[in-house]
């Protein structure tokens, strides 16, 4: 240990400890963050000419090993029993907005704590009700932060049972006078619900109903064929357009659209029992190839949508860099539970 860093162990690091101890409130992440960036900035928000091996414009003034400790002895343990407590039937702050924060600081550390949240979110929800949307708003935050097979399961098993009796004892398609407010609550959840899953969610709760109830009024007597497909264009109007491009949605609507045609060549005679429509696409089995590559595409997906936001995180960061600016991370997170930057401040 050399002599600056037995001068941070036996002086700066006890302030650090108690006050961390004593005063932090892990709710609060604002001031230990910037407390922590300004003595050891992550490369994440170092500027990009202060990552080029030979300038030392930001060396960072807190060795790695004493920045280590600090996350794993103090940081950690009070963020861990923070979230421990956290109870997400009674807190009004979402957790999102104070652990949010730490992602670029403590990194892959987080898991233990995100595991921890993971139980708390799929216990809560055992008693939440489809019609209550702060289940989304809750959620939300996570889906890019939870891995993608993590999210997966969390939704799998405490939203998608729900989703399906929704439709099984809330929803029923009636031409004379349809409700379509239990159906909404369903299809609000494209925006979270992996793709696949809320496909073969229509496909097995919503279509075959559908299918029956085109089929019967196709055979009833004065059956108007532009009301019909009035109708059928409707319904078209109510999936999101991405769903109606997925394979399985459309093998639905276009079932629906060869009992019309086939109504068109018989006419009167039309009547019988209904045609074969097409089942539901299987679900891809946890591990399986079919999962894998589903999950790259979304990935090469993800970095597609993303490379905006990185370019021009890349922009302000090489704009701040020129200038002599800081660009860290603020501690503070967006209602959307997305990581802000703040911009400014003399490097010099």
């Amino acid at each position: 240990m050399t002599s600056y860093e037995s001068l941070l162990w036996n002086v700066w690091l006890p302030k650090v400890r108690q006050a961390v101890n004593n005063t932090w409130n892990p709710r609060h992440p604002d001031h230990i963050i910037l407390l922590l960036e300004s003595w050891h900035p992550t490369s994440a928000s170092l500027p990009t000419s202060s990552m080029n091996p030979t300038s030392d414009a930001l060396t960072p003034l807190l060795p790695s090993w004493l920045h280590a400790n600090i996350l794993d002895q103090l940081i950690m343990p009070k963020l861990e029993r923070e979230a421990e407590n956290w109870d997400p039937r009674t807190d009004t702050v979402p957790v999102h907005t104070w652990l949010h924060p730490w992602l670029p600081v403590l990194g892959e550390r987080m898991e233990t704590v995100h595991a921890g949240v993971r139980r708390k979110l799929t216990k809560s929800l055992e008693e939440w009700w489809v019609g209550d949307e702060s289940a989304l708003a809750v959620l939300g935050p996570w889906k890019e932060v939870f891995t993608p097979a993590d999210f997966e399961n969390l939704l799998s098993r405490s939203i998608l049972p729900k989703l399906i009796s929704a439709l099984r004892q809330d929803f029923t398609i009636n031409p004379a006078a349809q409700n379509l407010e239990p159906l909404f609550w369903v299809l609000k959840w494209y925006t979270l619900m992996p793709t696949h899953l809320l496909v073969h969610l229509l496909e097995t709760e919503f279509f075959p109903q559908w299918h029956h109830v085109l089929w019967s009024w196709l055979c009833s007597e004065n059956a108007s064929r532009d009301e019909i497909a009035q109708w059928y264009l409707s319904w078209k109007g109510v999936i999101p357009p991405a769903l109606i491009e997925e394979e399985g949605i459309a093998r639905q609507f276009k079932a629906g659209l060869d009992m019309m045609n086939l109504a068109m060549v018989k006419g009167e005679r039309m009547g019988g029992p209904m045609p074969p429509v097409p089942g539901p696409i299987a679900l891809e089995k946890p591990g399986s190839e079919q999962q894998k590559e589903r999950r790259r595409r979304e990935a090469r997906s993800d970095v597609r949508n993303s490379s905006a936001r990185d370019g021009f995180r890349e922009f302000v960061e090489r704009i701040a860099a020129e200038h002599d600016l800081l660009f860290l991370p603020s501690g503070r997170v967006s209602e959307g539970g997305k990581v802000l930057f703040r911009l400014g401040g003399d490097l010099g």
